[in-house]
C-alpha cells in the first residue's frame, strides 16, 4: 500500500493493537498483521499515540517485554509515564551539556583527552596581567617606560 493517509494506517494499527490487547505486539508483528510498510506503521503508531489513544482514553505504551500495547490499566500507565519523563529529561540534559558547535572538541585521543581539530587561536597582542594594569611612576612624575 502506498500513499495512505496517516489516519488510515493509524486505524489499521489501532485495530491490530486492539485485537492483541492487553498483550503487546512487536513492530514486526504489526508489519505482518497490517500489511503496511515500516514507514506507514510508524506513522500509524504516531497517529494512535496522538489521536486514537486520547479519544479512547487508552494510552499506547511500549516496553521491551511486551512491545506496543493499548492498555487501560492505570498501573501500566503510571509505571510508563515516569520512565518516559526520565528518558526525555536525559535527552534534554545531554543536549544542554553538549558542545555548542560540533567542531569545538574533536574525538578523544589515545590519552583520553579530546583532540582539537583546529589549533587554538593565537593572539598578536600579549594578554595583560594584573601587574601590567598597575602603572609604575618615575621620578619625573609620569609613567616609566617598561622594559
Amino acid at each position: 500500500m502506498t500513499g495512505l493517509p496517516r489516519r488510515v494506517s493509524g486505524e489499521a494499527v489501532y485495530a491490530t493493537l486492539g485485537a492483541a490487547a492487553p498483550a503487546g505486539v512487536t513492530k514486526q508483528e504489526l508489519l505482518d498483521a497490517t500489511g503496511l510498510s515500516t514507514n506507514q506503521v510508524s506513522l500509524g503508531l504516531a497517529w494512535v499515540r496522538d489521536i486514537a489513544a486520547t479519544e479512547h482514553a487508552t494510552p499506547l505504551t511500549w516496553d521491551h517485554r511486551h512491545g506496543y500495547r493499548l492498555d487501560g490499566n492505570d498501573g501500566t500507565w503510571t509505571a510508563y509515564e515516569p520512565s518516559q519523563i526520565r528518558t526525555r529529561l536525559g535527552s534534554l540534559s545531554r543536549f544542554v551539556k553538549a558542545p555548542s558547535h560540533p567542531t569545538t572538541r574533536g574525538p578523544p585521543t589515545a590519552s583520553g583527552s579530546p583532540s582539537s581539530s583546529t589549533p587554538p587561536p593565537t593572539s598578536t597582542t600579549p594578554t595583560p596581567s594584573w601587574s601590567d594594569a598597575t602603572p609604575s611612576w618615575s621620578a619625573s612624575g609620569g609613567p616609566s617606560p617598561r622594559a
